[in-house]
């Protein structure tokens, strides 16, 4: 009876040791592996700036994988004059999330943009010439 207790305490000691390893460890196994490479950059939030002009600033490899720290992706983005914040999930297997703010231009915040003319100033009229 003492054996079998014993035996359940060691099996439930290594199943408990593999789920700290594989939580520990596994993250850097898979980054290796090309199925979790990054294949798709879905860009959320973005009203002001080009979908292109983050992409480059993220400066992704061709070998980035999911599993990748996203520190150093996130300050890459931050860097971009006009962004705020930025997070970043991923979606297995391949998909980056990005989560944008953006600052709001100056002429966005509800401000009207300065007219072309003075209201006194009269348009300028073309005059139409008309063949008799």
């Amino acid at each position: 009876m003492a054996g079998r207790r014993l035996k359940r305490r060691w099996v439930a000691l290594g199943l408990l040791g593999g789920v700290l390893l594989a939580t520990l460890a596994g993250p850097r196994l898979l980054q290796a592996l090309t199925f979790f490479r990054v294949r798709r950059v879905e860009i959320a939030g973005l009203q002001y700036l080009a979908p292109a002009t983050m992409m480059a600033a993220l400066k992704l490899s061709p070998t980035a994988s999911v599993f990748d720290d996203p520190a150093p992706l996130i300050r890459r983005a931050k860097s971009v004059p006009g962004i705020k914040a930025v997070t970043i999930h991923r979606r297995l297997p391949g998909t980056l999330e990005v989560a944008v703010e953006e600052a709001v231009p100056a002429r966005a915040r509800g401000r009207p943009a300065r007219p072309a003319r003075r209201p006194w100033q009269a348009a300028p009229v073309r005059s139409a010439h008309v063949r008799a």
